[in-house]
């Protein structure tokens, strides 16, 4: 199995496996995906007492909305395309 992100839909699934009593091992094969991504998820996205799909879904858009993205000013990347183009190593 590659990675791949969870959806909205395997974590309702996931909630509701979880409130109906059944095994984690068995959730993960349900929802096709390896157990130790059910388990990170879970330990991730839980509130003290249990594990909320739609808050696992808030605190996963908040993770991602923070992540920054790295760059540069314009002159600053023209200039490091011109030295990669003259072979220069990153």
């Amino acid at each position: 199995m590659g990675y791949r992100q969870l959806t909205q839909e395997q974590r309702y699934q996931i909630g509701a496996g979880l409130k109906m009593g059944m095994k984690k091992s068995v959730i993960a094969k349900e929802i096709n995906v390896a157990r130790s991504t059910l388990w990170r998820e879970i330990k991730r996205n839980s509130t003290p007492h249990r594990y909320n799909p739609s808050h696992a879904i808030r605190l996963t858009r908040e993770r991602h909305q923070r992540k920054k993205k790295r760059g540069g000013d314009r002159e600053t990347l023209g200039k490091v395309d011109q030295l990669l183009f003259r072979g220069w190593s990153p």
